[in-house]
């Protein structure tokens, strides 16, 4: 009775640890932004598909070309007035094969030179990757890159690398502080003496 009461309070310690240990694992991910074309104004920014994988250590957060802007633009107006147009962009992210749709704003502001800014509004998005896994958190700030230029018929726009990624591990499964333990293993010491006295009785 005393060794397995000792054994336990050696290895409850040791359990704990186990518990709570994290690694690095690798994710597969594919966005598709917009879904469709979408209007802002004079220009149409279409449609782009961009995968990838990343490395995560949970708790640790880091950063990576990952959410979309508005990366490709083509000019539908190359005599457009000076003003301010909006749209938004609907996207979807499929991380660790889970999908999930995404909305970005976009306002594209265009001065009195014929050149423009195309603006893309922040945007967070938390993926949901099961009990085992835990949920994985991205976001990205606000964004803004050339949107139109009077004479460009199209404008590509690098994907900036402005996303952060965090893997958030289930919750760890709780266990007792040494000093519970003690208090536990003294319980159980005493009923067992108990026990014991008790049997030399009857005997």
């Amino acid at each position: 009775m005393l060794r397995l009461l000792l054994g336990i309070l050696i290895a409850s310690p040791l359990l704990g640890l186990g518990a709570t240990a994290s690694s690095a694992a690798t994710f597969s991910w594919t966005v598709d932004c917009p879904t469709t074309d979408t209007v802002v104004g004079p220009v149409t920014v279409l449609q782009v598909t961009f995968p990838g994988t990343v490395d995560l250590t949970p708790g640790v957060a880091t950063t990576v070309a990952l959410l979309p802007t508005a990366n490709l633009i083509r000019n539908d107006n190359p005599s457009a007035p000076a003003g301010t147009h909006t749209g938004t962009l609907s996207c979807s992210l499929t991380f660790g094969g889970v999908t999930v749709p995404f909305t970005r704003s976009l306002t594209l502001t265009i001065g009195a030179t014929g050149n423009g800014d195309m603006t893309a509004g922040p945007v967070s998005i938390l993926v949901n990757l099961g009990p085992t896994v835990g949920v994985v958190s991205l976001s990205a700030p606000t964004f803004t890159s050339i949107g139109y230029v009077s004479n460009i018929p199209i404008i590509v726009v690098p994907l900036a690398a402005n996303t952060t990624v965090l893997l958030l591990a289930p919750a760890a499964i709780p266990t007792l502080s040494i000093w519970a333990m003690l208090a536990l293993v003294a319980v159980m010491l005493g009923s067992g003496l108990v026990f014991l006295r008790r049997g030399v009785r009857l005997a």
